[in-house]
């Protein structure tokens, strides 16, 4: 099974990472050649949601945000473990277990005067956003996930990313939606630990 690990540095959101090397083979690409082309952000999630199509070639893609560094050298072959014959291995969000909750919390933490969510977030198209997505599916943490390549990501990644344009870039609860409408076969999963556990560790955004 060919295997690559797939990160986007875009306009340095993030410092350099220096992830161990792991048990299996794969292949690492750390994209970071768009930079000043078009929205540093935007270009980041066209690449995250399979924009791209590094599936060329490869079974299993498994995508970290930037600001993921790979401590476990188990790390791949647990997270193609977890993707078994599924569409999507990718853990519960470590905090909040809902859309709703998830929404709740982003728009409160703006209107309270959160300075880095309100320079990434706009309330208002949040709430257009929510209309759709709705407040009961269920919510997990997109900064780190395994994919299986194919015409089925391919086409829920496409929906995935037109959404984020038209609304708020805000992927996690968008993810949730599209997951349910395109019947992905997720599994969810716990890492026990968010900015450090057995598999990796979690940093803030430079920017």
């Amino acid at each position: 099974m060919k295997v690559l690990i797939l990160s986007a540095n875009i306009g340095n959101f993030d410092s350099p990472k220096q992830h161990v090397e792991q048990d299996i083979e794969c292949d690492f690409v750390v994209e970071m050649d768009f930079a000043g082309k078009t929205d540093n952000r935007k270009i980041g999630k066209f690449i995250k949601m399979g924009g791209l199509n590094y599936g060329n070639g490869y079974e299993v893609v498994i995508w970290i945000d930037g600001n993921v560094t790979i401590t476990n050298p188990g790390f791949a072959r647990m997270m193609v473990e977890k993707l078994a014959d599924n569409d999507i291995a990718i853990s519960n969000h470590p905090f909040r277990k809902t859309t709703g909750q998830e929404y709740d919390y982003i728009i409160s933490q703006i209107e309270q005067g959160n300075e880095y969510l309100k320079s990434r977030y706009d309330p208002e198209k949040l709430k257009s956003e929510r209309l759709i997505v709705g407040d009961d599916l269920p919510l997990y943490w997109c900064g780190c996930f395994a994919y299986r390549t194919g015409q089925k990501f391919t086409n829920f990644g496409g929906w995935w990313f037109s959404h984020e344009c038209d609304y708020a870039m805000f992927d996690q609860c968008s993810f949730s939606y599209w997951a349910k409408v395109h019947d992905m076969k997720i599994s969810a999963f716990d890492f026990n630990g968010f900015y450090k556990n057995d598999y990796l560790t979690v940093t803030k955004h430079l920017k």
